[in-house]
């Protein structure tokens, strides 16, 4: 999870303005916070998408509810990646591959495939001893024989896992630090127009 919030700064903001700080700095901060979120949510959604191999709308239909904006109650922003999950490796599959007899094909040396073949964290590879089957849902998935030889789901990348990788991270703080001071300015000039 990632939270911006901007406390700090304001006491130098309030010395700048004087009198009329009670009245533009609230608006402006509010301002200023939701406009470096937005720059945040669109940059974490293409890094999660890059990094994991999946479509940028998916990333983002897991990320979206979880998004605060500030507001009058809450000064501050908050990206909450927390609840993004990782999902089945089938979704890494391509879809003409998704059924179980693609990758039980017999050649004269066996079987053609030791495993599923996905491209999930950007790279195609051959998942050995991986087999697609149906679920108790009716939706096919990709397994591996675990204990007692019964199926356990492959999952792929898991979008929060690579949210909590530190250069992930820091790409974000850099970012932070780089717009809020521009959004703050233009969000101050902007609330004194409407004076």
């Amino acid at each position: 999870m990632i939270e911006i919030n901007i406390k700090d700064d304001l006491k130098g903001y309030e010395r700048t303005l004087g009198v009329i700080s009670k009245h533009v700095l609230p608006a402006a901060t509010i301002q200023a916070l939701n406009k470096t979120g937005k720059t945040l949510e669109s940059l974490t959604i293409k890094t999660l998408a890059k990094e994991s191999g999946t479509q940028q709308k998916i990333i983002r239909e897991q990320i979206k509810p979880f998004t605060f904006r500030a507001g009058r109650n809450a000064v501050k922003f908050v990206i909450d990646v927390s609840r993004a999950k990782a999902r089945n490796l089938i979704n890494f599959v391509s879809p003409s591959r998704r059924t179980p007899q693609f990758f039980r094909k017999r050649s004269k040396a066996g079987f053609k495939y030791k495993g599923v073949i996905a491209k999930a964290w950007g790279q195609t590879k051959e998942y050995q001893g991986a087999f697609i089957g149906n679920s108790s849902s009716g939706n096919m998935m990709v397994y591996k024989r675990g204990q007692n030889n019964k199926p356990v789901p492959v999952v792929g990348p898991s979008p929060r896992k690579i949210f909590e990788k530190p250069e992930v991270n820091q790409l974000l703080i850099t970012k932070a630090g780089e717009r809020l001071p521009i959004e703050m300015e233009r969000a101050i000039k902007f609330q004194l127009t409407k004076i």
